[in-house]
């Protein structure tokens, strides 16, 4: 049996694509195993997790392709 960060990380490997292909730029909350939100900025994206998780484990994922994922944390590494 999947712990809850498990089944996270597996429902999103299971829609990344079709995330970034709609909702490139945004995040992606998961909660449980399921995909519960996708917000505009993590602000938000933290705010729909609050109201949805009720204590529960959550994944939030920026969506960006990998390679542009390691450029964005390398400009803020070099702050």
């Amino acid at each position: 049996m999947l712990n809850e960060v498990d089944r996270n990380l597996l429902a999103y490997e299971r829609m990344k694509e079709e995330l970034l292909r709609e909702h490139y730029g945004k995040m992606a909350v998961f909660c449980d195993g399921k995909l519960v939100a996708v917000a505009s900025s993590l602000k938000e994206g933290v705010k729909k997790a609050r109201e949805v998780s009720k204590g529960k484990e959550l994944f939030i994922k920026e969506l960006f392709k990998p390679e542009e994922q390691t450029k964005a944390i390398l400009s803020n590494l070099s702050i």
